[in-house]
């Protein structure tokens, strides 16, 4: 707890520190140590960073951010209430881990259209997804404690029984996040995260100051270039221009998409290209080849598969002291760099062999997909500005229907239980896979390993806690103090007690140690132990204040680029209205 606190070492090398200590000591065998990296929970949240990747290659997240930001416009306080009202919701039916890992493309590709900064609006994502789990019955905790009441005799809990705390506290903490929460979060550096509102392509030409004009050039069938591909023109070197689409013409219709380094050249293809040097027309004499000034319905027809986006060098990228033709843009990223501004200063006129820098910003041309794919790169370029013309090219993506539909089944049969959650989530990830929305590279690439070493490694606690003794203590401990108490004051310390415990012990464990102690204590003083076993649920349920207290904080962790107290200090706030709201309305029911 002092090392998470401190942060004075990674959270992922605490967590391995753990794994070590608890073997060393004694307190757990080796195979007790390391269960953690075989918990469901562990592959669980592993396929479902894989799943959140698919979700955003395939334009599922920019649609729905989309019809987000229709709704909400351009106003934070509107969009932050309806995602996290709409998160809830959906939690509330699925596991709550599954609708975070649905909804952190989507809100971050909202934030890049809306100019919102991630870090203000990831966060309330995971607070109202463990807030839904508060509103049915069908999470973990609500689950174990209606089980310990059949299991002692007790009245059952109906499925929306829940309910009455859980929506009570949706609405006071939307409020708080909107009025309070969000101003505790400290802001991104606006350079690394402004993006544009409704910037279109002419914008971006402009800021460059590209005056360019794109050519089209026919391939006969004498020239040279016939049977190469693009990588083998170099044309930039050699001639002095850049490929940006190639139109196959057939007889009946042109079909244009963009240039790759592979694409090869055919006879009788048309190359759209961009000039970069003046002469460029004379070097190319001699080709077989009919060059003039694109036209204008050849040029609506690149336009809606081609487009630009302007990027910037992160300040730890690995691209820093390398050129744009060592770094390979157009094999690694498949686009092309058209601009690069340093400051104030626009270089244009053949960048390629400019050493980069940080903060230099790019100006990318290229397949719109392609250009939305540079997001799963944020570690080497982050995206800046994505032209309003990009909306269309990606909800026109070929996967984004079949991603739907896997979604959907995932959700389906998360709700209704026709396969163990787990499997269901892997077996959502292998669709993905299958269907083409992501490949294996991209599905490991899309892990985020610090954060499942985390989760892994601090699992084993919970059992310690168990073997040692500890858990037992505490248990009896509980028993004793509360064995004569009122009821208020028996409902404050079983929150407090649950609340602290579950913000380094799973939930579901601390669910299942002091669930049977709140029946038992109900029992003695002759009160409904109803009440006093949802305080426990939902107690176990407000993880709100450490990013290890629930998978839903460590799977924003990274994304949202939060540390250990930033869920400190938003969360322990929280906690604090989750035991007011308790303290309210389950009396208020119940006695």
């Amino acid at each position: 707890m002092v090392l998470f606190a401190t942060e004075k070492i990674r959270l992922d090398v605490i967590a391995i520190l753990v794994v070590v200590c608890l073997s060393l000591s004694g307190v757990l065998t080796i195979s007790q140590s390391l269960q953690g990296f075989a918990n469901p929970v562990v592959i669980m949240i592993a396929a479902l960073f894989v799943i959140s990747e698919a979700l955003r290659r395939s334009g599922v997240a920019s649609v729905a951010g989309d019809q987000i930001l229709a709704l909400g416009g351009q106003s934070q306080t509107k969009i932050t209430l309806l995602i996290m009202w709409v998160v809830a919701i959906l939690s509330s039916f699925m596991s709550s881990t599954g609708a975070v890992a649905i909804f952190i493309p989507i809100v971050t590709m909202l934030c890049a259209k809306a100019n919102l900064d991630r870090r203000q609006m990831l966060m309330p994502v995971a607070i109202a997804a463990l807030i839904g789990g508060m509103i049915t019955l069908i999470t973990p905790p609500n689950l174990i404690a209606n089980s310990e009441l059949i299991s002692a005799n007790e009245a059952k809990i109906g499925f929306f029984e829940f309910g009455y705390v859980g929506l009570a506290m949706l609405i006071v903490v939307s409020l708080f996040m909107l009025l309070f929460g969000q101003k505790l979060i400290k802001a991104s550096d606006t350079q690394f995260h402004e993006t544009a509102k409704d910037k279109g392509v002419e914008d971006l030409v402009s800021r460059f100051a590209i005056s360019a004009p794109m050519y089209q050039l026919v391939v006969g069938k004498n020239n040279q270039w016939v049977g190469h591909t693009i990588r083998d023109l170099q044309a930039r070197r050699k001639y002095g221009f850049m490929v940006v689409a190639v139109a196959h013409v057939g007889r009946t219709y042109t079909h244009v998409e963009p240039a790759y380094s592979s694409t090869t050249i055919r006879v009788g293809d048309v190359l759209c290209v961009i000039a970069e040097d003046d002469d460029f027309l004379e070097l190319i004499k001699g080709y077989d080849t009919v060059a003039k000034q694109v036209s204008e319905q050849l040029r609506h027809q690149v336009e809606s598969v081609v487009g630009l986006a302007e990027t910037l060098i992160a300040p730890e990228s690995p691209l820093i002291g390398r050129t744009i033709r060592q770094a390979q843009f157009r094999s690694l990223y498949k686009l092309g760099v058209i601009a690069v501004l340093r400051g104030r200063e626009k270089i244009i006129h053949r960048p390629l062999d400019l050493e980069l820098q940080a903060h230099d910003r790019l100006l990318l041309i290229g397949d719109w997909n392609k250009i939305q794919n540079l997001s799963a790169y944020s570690d080497e370029l982050i995206m800046l500005t994505i032209p309003r013309e990009h909306k269309h090219a990606i909800a026109a993506g070929d996967r984004l229907y079949h991603a739907l539909a896997i979604l959907v089944l995932m959700i389906a049969s998360l709700t209704f239980g026709w396969l163990p959650a787990p499997i269901t989530i892997v077996c959502a990830a292998m669709l993905m896979g299958w269907a083409g929305c992501i490949n294996m590279t991209q599905a490991y690439k899309a892990i985020n390993w610090p954060t499942i070493v985390l989760i892994a490694g601090m699992l084993p606690m919970s059992t310690a806690m168990q073997v040692s003794g500890a858990m037992s203590l505490l248990v009896d401990t509980i028993s004793i103090l509360l064995a004569e108490s009122s009821i208020h004051w028996v409902l404050a310390t079983l929150f407090v007690i649950t609340s602290l415990l579950s913000q380094f012990v799973s939930n579901t464990a601390t669910t299942v140690l002091i669930a049977p102690i709140a029946i038992s204590l109900g029992q003695a003083l002759g009160i409904d132990p109803k009440p006093l076993v949802m305080t426990v649920a939902i107690a176990a349920s407000s993880a709100f204040a450490t990013p290890v207290a629930s998978p839903v904080n460590a799977l924003v962790m990274a994304p949202g680029g939060y540390k250990f107290f930033d869920f400190v200090k938003v969360g322990l706030p929280l906690q604090l209205i989750s035991l007011v709201i308790t303290l309210t309305v389950l009396p208020f029911l119940y006695f």
